[in-house]
């Protein structure tokens, strides 16, 4: 039954993290041109920058997960995005957004969404790991985020969806904090 439960939690943190970062990115561009008033090019800096960071990140992320606590390094990758969320939601600066996706959100991604849930599921499973990890990494809300990301920004505005995004680091959190 823990193992379940653990693989559920390495569900919620790969899809909260990676469904606010890489799911409904393309339906913010126009949002981010407008705000930021930059170009097409510097509006979607972000994600190159993130999955650079991300790739740069991993070997380190790994390591520090094999000494480390599981749950106290995955709360502050949760944290990491939140307050990446946040600054992302009050900037005006290309340069502070882009450091926001650099800096705090890509580092959190890449341990609540790249290592941490197959480290979880990796020390939960024993047999039948691989339908686990499977399982695990099903990318639901990369598929599903765009949709009340397009309502959001519509009606609100491009800072209500960071605090979409903010308010799902807060359940990646919580979920993270019962590992």
């Amino acid at each position: 039954p823990g193992a379940i439960t653990m693989a559920v939690i390495a569900f919620l943190s790969f899809n909260l993290s990676m469904g606010a970062m890489f799911g409904p990115f393309s339906v913010m561009i126009g949002a981010i041109e407008a705000k930021l008033h930059v170009t097409r090019e510097a509006s979607t800096l972000p994600i190159p920058v993130a999955t650079f960071v991300m790739s740069l990140l991993a070997p380190v992320a790994g390591a520090l997960l094999a000494k480390y606590s599981l749950r106290l390094l995955m709360m502050g990758g949760a944290l990491m995005m939140l307050a990446g969320y946040l600054v992302a939601s009050v900037t005006n600066s290309l340069a502070v957004f882009v450091g926001a996706y650099g800096v705090l959100i890509a580092p959190g991604l890449c341990i609540c969404g790249a290592v941490a849930p197959s480290v979880l599921v990796a020390r939960w499973f024993r047999s039948n790991r691989g339908t686990a990890l499977a399982a695990a990494a099903t990318p639901a809300l990369l598929a599903l985020t765009p949709i009340p990301t397009q309502v959001i920004l519509s009606n609100y505005g491009l800072s209500q969806v960071y605090w979409l995004f903010a308010g799902m680091m807060v359940l990646c959190l919580a979920a993270t904090a019962m590992v």
